[in-house]
């Protein structure tokens, strides 16, 4: 970077640094990214390319994934926890649709051998991290839910690849939520009696 300001080389691509504080710390807010979306600091980077380019413990380390963030949401049918066999719990269906989805990442996008070669310490990953519902009693079957997350992708998979995947997935769970596996013996994610089905209708990106 200080190379280019004092040469003032005349390049085909704008270069943006960004230096960012508070990264991992939510509990101080209007800080580091934060205040960059805010102000709308970050919108000329949605086009790409984006090289994030980072430091860890001694030595500077390049590339270390692509992050893809995504919000899972599931529709299932409210009701009293002491009746549960009148209600699709959103919760279980959402853990076990997403069993699945990672089984089914981790099978299509498995550790690839230049990862060793480049000395990444993980492969591509995807995990939840964060789960919401819109709240009620203990004793209350919620009607949704809804499963944050996020993929690490490394550089010898295409995102565009692993986008459309993980959207098939969920695709092929709501055409085929019977075969989910279910949790114990009133546990199911449809009830034919009152035609409603429990849906994971969408993933969000």
């Amino acid at each position: 970077m200080r190379k280019l300001g004092e040469t003032k080389l005349k390049l085909k691509s704008t270069v943006i640094a960004v230096f960012i504080a508070s990264e991992e710390n939510s509990a101080i807010t209007g800080v580091g990214v934060d205040a960059l979306v805010k102000d709308g600091l970050l919108n000329k980077l949605k086009g790409g390319p984006l090289y994030w380019i980072d430091t860890a413990d001694k030595q500077p380390c390049i590339g270390t994934g692509g992050m893809i963030p995504w919000k899972l949401h599931v529709t299932g049918k409210l009701f009293h926890s002491g009746l549960p066999h009148k209600a699709i719990n959103p919760l279980e269906l959402a853990m076990e649709a997403l069993k699945v989805i990672q089984t089914r990442f981790y099978k299509d996008f498995p550790p690839h051998p230049k990862e060793q070669v480049y000395g990444f310490e993980t492969p591509s990953t995807m995990k939840p991290t964060q789960w919401s519902y819109p709240g009620g009693g203990i004793n209350q079957i919620p009607g949704e839910c809804t499963v944050s997350g996020d993929v690490r992708l490394t550089p010898f998979y295409n995102v565009t690849d692993v986008m459309k995947r993980l959207q098939e997935y969920v695709d092929d769970i709501n055409e085929n939520i019977e075969k989910l596996d279910t949790r114990g013996p009133v546990s199911k994610y449809v009830l034919p009696d009152e035609n409603i089905r429990g849906r994971h209708p969408y993933i969000d990106f």
